[in-house]
């Protein structure tokens, strides 16, 4: 699309839509041109501001929505900015202060809520990261993310009840979306609702054969079920197309665990390329340190070193999610390293998991050797 040289806010508004998609080089000369066309210095500032934030460029953003701030206090996206870049600076209290500030400035904006709401759930103070959620909710129900993130953060606490609540509010006002039935699948499952689950994968990849997402969520499914050949089937058809992803690599991996005898060491290399696939997901890793954990069990070695190297890399990727860190702590503890043990295992323990559950159960037992070995 081309651009009247002189129209000022047709440059600002190339200048954000760049921004958003990333494309910062063009970002930065658009932002230039609207600047040298007499754009506004704060509107300039904050474009700019954005982009470096997004470059890594911690402090140059920082100082440049503080420069926004200090010509306009009222300035609700300036107070976001900078939250976000403080936050990613490691300057937690000051990313959460200014974070509520953008809020309290701008209470009816959804994105506000839902990234404060994100930063609260993340530094453990789970109440107040769903009570933002909702907020978000509550002035946009369509609102996606938002959806997702108090669904991960009930399944965090293994309350899928809750979790599955929120999963039938937003699939009523965002029917049949391919995440939300994804979500569901997890969710049944966890209650015991296997037929349930079923139909809903089922009807998911029905209608994107070729999503491996959706395929790779039924081919869980399967070998959960037990139905490891049709599991397989799946991981190898969406192959043949380039399109597996770390959840089929992981179904193949999990099939390799289960053969007779198993094949352990193809078991390995299919969760090595499930962590390389995505590098946001956990579940691989964590389940990589555990094929480790047992393939090394009454004879600690180098598998116990890569155990914990991948258990430290699923924590790292997840920080939040209980169940790498318990099994973080567990190869701490065989190595005899009491402290660090502790320290990792906190967090599982101080979370408010129901009394029955078997995580829970775990931590305990673990915190009660550590106790013994520090004593």
């Amino acid at each position: 699309m081309s651009v009247d040289p002189r129209d000022l806010q047709a440059h600002l508004a190339k200048a954000k839509i760049s921004a958003v998609q990333r494309d910062l080089a063009a970002a930065h000369r658009w932002v230039d041109q609207a600047q040298s066309l007499g754009a506004p210095l704060p509107e300039v500032e904050l474009i700019r501001a954005n982009l470096f934030a997004q470059q890594g460029q911690l402090e140059r953003a920082i100082s440049l929505y503080q420069a926004v701030i200090a010509q306009d206090p009222s300035r609700a996206e300036a107070h976001f900015g900078l939250g976000l870049a403080r936050f990613k600076a490691k300057d937690h209290p000051g990313g959460l202060q200014s974070l509520a500030r953008a809020v309290e400035l701008a209470p009816d904006n959804a994105a506000f809520h839902y990234r404060y709401g994100q930063a609260l759930l993340e530094l453990g103070r789970a109440e107040e990261g769903k009570a933002q959620l909702q907020q978000a909710l509550q002035r946009e129900r369509r609102f996606l993310p938002a959806h997702l993130a108090l669904y991960q953060a009930l399944m965090r606490e293994q309350n899928p009840a809750l979790a599955r609540v929120v999963v039938d509010r937003a699939l009523g006002v965002l029917p049949d979306h391919p995440r939300l039935l994804a979500a569901m699948t997890n969710v049944q499952l966890l209650q015991g609702d296997v037929e349930g689950a079923s139909r809903t994968a089922i009807a998911l990849a029905g209608q994107r054969p070729r999503d491996p997402e959706a395929q790779g969520n039924l081919a869980l499914l399967l070998i959960l079920r037990g139905k490891r050949e049709e599991a397989l089937h799946i991981c190898r058809s969406q192959a043949a197309q380039g399109l597996s992803n770390a959840t089929l690599q992981m179904v193949e991996a999990m099939y390799f665990e289960g053969e007779q005898p198993p094949r352990l060491e193809e078991a390995v290399h299919a969760y090595e390329t499930a962590m390389g696939l995505d590098p946001s997901d956990w579940r691989a890793a964590n389940n990589l340190g555990q094929l480790l954990m047992r393939m090394d069990e009454g004879r600690p070695g180098a598998r116990q070193e890569r155990a914990l190297t991948v258990l430290e890399e699923a924590v790292r990727r997840a920080p939040a999610q209980l169940e790498p860190r318990l099994n973080l702590a567990l190869v701490l503890a065989q190595r005899e390293d009491v402290e660090r043990a502790r320290s990792v295992l906190a967090p599982v323990l101080e979370a408010r998991l129901p009394e029955k559950s078997p995580l829970r159960e775990q931590a305990r037992r673990l915190e009660r050797v550590l106790s013994e070995r520090r004593g």
